[in-house]
Parts: C-alpha cells; sequence; structure tokens
C-alpha cells in the first residue's frame, strides 16, 4: 500500500505521518489521467480507497488541530474526486459501446482468475497469464457488465461491502461526527465543536462529504 510503503521507518515516537504526502499524491495521480477505462482503471480507485482507508485510521493526524483540518479536508475531497473518477468511467463504457454498436463490433470478454499449480498451491492471476474465460460479446451485454463491475465496486456485494468506496464515505462521515462532538486534539479551538445538527451550522468536512454522495447519486445506479 502506498501509505505503508511511506510511512515506513519512521518512528513511532515522532507523532508525525505522511498522511498528508500521501494524499496529495493520489489526488495528482488521479488528476493526471486524461481518460479512465474499464475494467483496466478500476484497480487504481480500488488501491486509492484502500489507502485513503489507512490514513482514515491514522493514529498521529488526530493528535494536532492542523493535521486533524488537512486529513479531513483531503479525505473528503479525495472522496469527491473518486466520485467523479466513477462517473468518467461511466461515461466510457457508454460511449464505448456505443462505438462498438456504430461499427458492428463485438467486444472481447477476458476474465483472469487464480489458478491452481501442479502442487494443488493457489496462484494470483497475472495479467498477461491465461485467462479463465475469453470470448466475445455483444456491446450491449458488455456495457450491462462493466455497470455492474462499477456498481460493485462502488457499492460493494452482499457479504462484501467493508472495502467498498461507500463504505469509505461512510467511515469518513461518522469519524467527522465524532471528532466534531468530542474533539480529538487538545489544541482544537472551541468552534471546532459542533453537534453537527441544526441550529449548529454543519462543519465544511461534511459538506464535503455531502457533494460527494451527491455525486454516487448521480451515478445512477
Amino acid at each position: 500500500m502506498l501509505l505503508s510503503s511511506l510511512t515506513s521507518g519512521q518512528s513511532e515516537n515522532n507523532n508525525a505521518c505522511a498522511c498528508l504526502s500521501v494524499l496529495y499524491l493520489l489526488l495528482e495521480k488521479l488528476r493526471a489521467r486524461d481518460q479512465l477505462v474499464a475494467p483496466d482503471d478500476l484497480a487504481l480507485l480500488r488501491n486509492s480507497i484502500e489507502t485513503a482507508t489507512g490514513i482514515l485510521n491514522c493514529k498521529y493526524c488526530p493528535l494536532r488541530y492542523f493535521s486533524v483540518i488537512q486529513n479531513s479536508t483531503l479525505l473528503g475531497i479525495l472522496c469527491v474526486c473518486l466520485a467523479e473518477c466513477y462517473a468518467r468511467v461511466l461515461r466510457w463504457i457508454d460511449n464505448e459501446e456505443r462505438r462498438a454498436s456504430g461499427t458492428g463490433e463485438q467486444k472481447r470478454l477476458r476474465i483472469q482468475g487464480k489458478h491452481i499449480d501442479a502442487n494443488n498451491f493457489v496462484q494470483p492471476a497475472q495479467p498477461n497469464g491465461p485467462p479463465l474465460f475469453l470470448g466475445d460479446v455483444s456491446p450491449g451485454d458488455w456495457r450491462n457488465l462493466m455497470r455492474n463491475i462499477v456498481k460493485a465496486e462502488v457499492f460493494g456485494v452482499e457479504g462484501c461491502k467493508e472495502n467498498c468506496f461507500i463504505s469509505l464515505i461512510e467511515r469518513l462521515e461518522a469519524r467527522q461526527r465524532r471528532w466534531h462532538q468530542e474533539p480529538p486534539a487538545p489544541d482544537c479551538p472551541p468552534s471546532y465543536q459542533s453537534s453537527c445538527k441544526p441550529p449548529d451550522p454543519p462543519p465544511t468536512c461534511l459538506v464535503i462529504i455531502d457533494d460527494a454522495k451527491s455525486l454516487v447519486d448521480l451515478l445512477g445506479f
């Protein structure tokens, strides 16, 4: 994971972390992608969610007010960015389906999976290894399959939802409500404390999270 690689070697007594650097790297990596395609780029988004989850659980960020603000704001912005990235993937899927339908082209479907070697050990899937399934499908069927894959990445599937995108948003929202109700850092100013409900104005971090949730709603699942 990107987070662990950047924080390795740091002393636990430093009360410091690399979360800010990691978040900026994630945002820049997503910003730099001119096009996001399915299924290839879903791994990038999945890895970003995994790294963000590690930052969400950082034990150093809550120790100082400045890092509390950085962590919460940038994680919220990352969620907005990820929601927009999933929308871009869906637009690409729709455009690719229209292109293939217009030219009468079939879409090649390649499914990788784990393999059992000669010693009956399970080996992870290799990108260039033999596929479990390889075949041609109609553009319409391909579009439906790709959209269902994206939906599973966003919302998870029954029995496996803890690592999906919406789970990250929900965990971040719950944490921010806890932090505002009981400020985690001793130097948090009195203005940071909030009930997160009327008549208190909504904290900026929750406004950003609401923006991310609105973008998820617009995905149309």
